[in-house]
């Protein structure tokens, strides 16, 4: 995926990159954050971790989209 990404929509304010959520460092560098059903995967107390990472790693005015299944047979 990222070297499709990479290849497909060349810019040069952006960059496509892999990182574990729990050990990134980031720290007020991104305008966006994007996770579809990702988080779900993760234990409960790292998906809080990983939450706090990803609100560091955004800038003051950044946006986080999250899709997140609230409900689903799977956790039953």
């Amino acid at each position: 995926m990222i070297d499709y990404a990479t290849t497909h929509y060349p810019a040069s304010n952006l960059t496509f990159e892999t990182s574990d959520i729990l050990d990134i460092t980031y720290e007020n560098e991104f305008d966006l954050a994007v996770s579809f059903w990702t988080l779900s995967w993760l234990p409960l107390d790292a998906q809080l971790a990983a939450l706090n990472n990803i609100i560091r790693s955004l800038k003051e005015d950044g946006t986080m989209l999250l899709m997140y299944p609230l409900k689903h047979d799977i956790y039953d």
